[in-house]
């Protein structure tokens, strides 16, 4: 199994194109990220500082974790037997490393990263962007690339978030229930103030943590000269750059299918212009205004719509409530997620 750590996480707003730099630092012979696992929103604030973190109560529930997530992914209830992954070789390399639940991450990534040859580990989750202190805690070496992209386009593949591939009937139901999930969760101001709150995290950590480790990339950058920002990023990350690293197949995209031709390509940089109406943009300039000046997102000329935003606060109690329900299989403790989210949307 591979030595080096040297983890690389992926966060930043839901819809900002993690998936597409996955796919793109995937296409390197050395490191290997793997799929969503909300290791610490759910699995670790369960283990970690808990009473029975002392003893092995917990490790049979990561075991079964990390093998559910190998099947489907995270929130789809994956049957651990039809895992790659033994119970076995989780609880071997865990014990090799240190036998803590940030052992078992570590044991689960890596092992994945062997399956595809890989000799370094990393994960990508969004939401993992107000758990950034964590990150380091459990990994002081690791480095950790947070994603931006205008808040337009975010609302914009939020509300009419699809899956565009061809997949396993059991993948198909999970992306299905996801589009379930999106639907169930948009509305135009949560999605404004959670990527506002998400934007206010990774900077606070960009404060806290410096440039060295944490490094910021805007969408817009990486799809308008992808090979600069990639070689820039692999100098970050210590990683050989590749020109496969250009080569994506997929990038999650709300609009168009699956393509092994496609590629990086800037299509999706505007297409919210087409996709929202002036009222929507409006709506969402009030709520992000200042974060976007900062990364340097510019305003559309677009008239206030007073009564329009009434309606919006109006609706927007009862549409958190509905959101709060959609997702509650997807946090350990619901007060700390919702405190984290609203700390940097309202604070």
């Amino acid at each position: 199994m591979p030595s080096n750590e040297r983890p690389v996480f992926l966060v930043g707003s839901s819809r900002s194109g993690t998936s597409l730099l996955s796919a793109c630092l995937n296409n390197s012979d050395e490191l290997h990220i793997a799929r969503e696992t909300h290791y610490f929103d759910d699995l670790r604030p369960r283990v970690k500082g808990q009473p029975h973190e002392s003893d092995a109560s917990w490790q049979d529930a990561a075991v079964d974790y990390f093998r559910r997530l190998d099947t489907l992914p995270y929130g789809h209830g994956g049957n651990p037997e039809d895992s790659s992954i033994t119970p076995e070789q989780l609880r071997s390399l865990a014990g090799e490393i240190d036998d803590s639940v940030d052992a078992y991450l570590a044991a689960y990534c890596r092992i994945k990263a062997a399956q595809y040859g890989k000799t370094r580990w990393g994960e990508k989750t969004p939401r993992h962007v107000y758990r950034i202190a964590d990150i380091f805690d459990g990994f002081p070496d690791a480095k950790v690339v947070y994603i931006v992209r205008d808040p337009r386009a975010v609302v914009a593949s939020y509300r009419d978030f699809k899956s565009r591939g061809e997949f396993t009937e059991e993948m198909q139901r999970a992306f299905e229930a996801d589009e379930e999930r999106a639907r169930k969760s948009y509305h135009v101001y949560i999605i404004s103030l959670m990527w506002r709150s998400a934007i206010r995290a990774g900077h606070e950590a960009t404060q806290r943590f410096g440039q060295d480790r944490v490094r910021t990339i805007r969408y817009e950058d990486l799809v308008a000269e992808p090979e600069q920002v990639l070689q820039s990023l692999c100098t970050f990350l210590g990683l050989p750059y590749q020109a496969a690293m250009l080569e994506v197949a997929m990038n999650n995209s709300s609009y168009s299918r699956v393509d092994a031709a496609q590629g990086i390509n800037a299509e999706a940089v505007k297409r919210w212009r087409q996709k929202l109406s002036p009222r929507e943009i409006a709506a969402i300039q009030s709520r992000c205004g200042k974060e976007m000046l900062r990364l340097g997102y510019e305003r559309e000329p677009v008239s206030w719509y007073p009564l329009h935003a009434m309606r919006l606060w109006c609706t927007f109690p009862f549409a958190v409530l509905r959101a709060a329900r959609a997702n509650r299989s997807r946090f350990a403790s619901l007060p700390d997620y919702l405190w984290r989210r609203m700390r940097g949307a309202f604070g």
